[in-house]
């Protein structure tokens, strides 16, 4: 009896950790909870901008060195440039109507490399806007790492100027669009 009770003992005390156990990001993340700037370093890592140490630490009161802050900018860089991608893709697909009258339409879906970036568009599902895919920054992020950014400030500009298929956003990928036919006027 003894040994069954010692056994109970055993495993309440091993289950209790674990039961409560927090899911940190970082292995040191302990060392600065609720600091002044926790809520910043968890956002940059899960936008894929700071990754942190091999070992999974951060260790926040280390000196940033030349190369860590240039692979920082970088990846800053490109998710701006995601972003605005994302936008834009946002803002031409809500500009593709035509002339008054006319039977007109506007990309209600667009995929690049079967990765989602529009979702949705006017008239479908009773949205009246385009809407971005949740994961559309990411989706283009990863795009970029691959394509290259050298094009990108070109598809950008091709898609702020509302051109009806935005060719130079080719170098991203298959561009694939599902428009939808809404009316005349």
């Amino acid at each position: 009896m003894n040994k069954i009770l010692k056994s109970f003992f055993l495993y309440i005390i091993l289950l209790i950790p674990t039961s409560f156990a927090i899911n940190y990001v970082f292995t040191d993340q302990e060392s600065f909870k609720d600091s002044w700037f926790e809520k910043s370093v968890l956002k940059l890592n899960d936008q894929g901008i700071i990754n942190g140490y091999k070992d999974g630490s951060f260790k926040p009161n280390n000196n940033v060195t030349r190369a860590e802050l240039a692979v920082i900018i970088d990846r800053l860089q490109n998710y701006e440039l995601a972003t605005n991608l994302a936008y834009g893709f946002k803002a031409w697909s809500e500009s593709q109507g035509t002339t008054e009258g006319m039977l007109y339409s506007v990309a209600q879906e667009i995929e690049i490399n079967d990765l989602p970036i529009i979702v949705s568009g006017p008239n479908a599902g009773g949205n009246s806007d385009p809407l971005l895919s949740e994961d559309a920054i990411d989706n283009l992020l990863e795009l970029i790492s691959v394509a290259g950014t050298e094009k990108a400030y070109t598809c950008l500009h091709e898609l702020s100027n509302h051109i009806r298929y935005p060719h130079n956003c080719d170098f991203l990928g298959e561009i694939k669009m599902q428009e939808t036919a809404f009316g005349e006027e």
